[in-house]
């Protein structure tokens, strides 16, 4: 946004974004052996990802307005929130309202839909 007002809530979206929801939640889901060496345990720590993720696009979706981006113009935390937006879709978890609305803007813009039709996504 170039204000330090608006330039701090990039940041901290984004630092929420990776840390949290990447960091914290999917990493538990996709690099589960990461948390638990015993396989046995696996289904728990997946669990603890999804429930992380879940809570985190909740606190996330509260933050958003009902439509446009993050900050009001485009900018990198809408980027960033965006990837793990995608992997939840791609993962079946269910994002809330405003995250729905800001995933489907995003996969509207033409370098995303390029960039995902040349890594060999289907867009319908």
């Amino acid at each position: 946004p170039g204000d330090p007002d608006g330039d701090a809530r990039v940041i901290e979206l984004m630092d929420y974004v990776v840390g949290t929801v990447h960091g914290q939640g999917f990493a538990r889901i996709f690099t589960t052996d990461r948390f638990a060496p015993n396989e046995t345990d696996f289904e728990t720590v997946k669990a603890q990802g999804m429930d992380i993720v879940k809570r985190g696009f909740a606190v996330i979706n509260d933050a958003l307005p009902p439509q446009g981006y993050a900050m009001d113009a485009f900018s990198i935390a809408d980027a960033a929130l965006f990837y793990v937006e995608f992997w939840a879709d791609k993962i079946g978890i269910t994002l809330p309202e405003n995250c729905l609305n800001h995933y489907r803007l995003m996969l509207k813009r033409p370098v995303v839909r390029r960039v995902l039709m040349e890594e060999g996504y289907r867009l319908d």
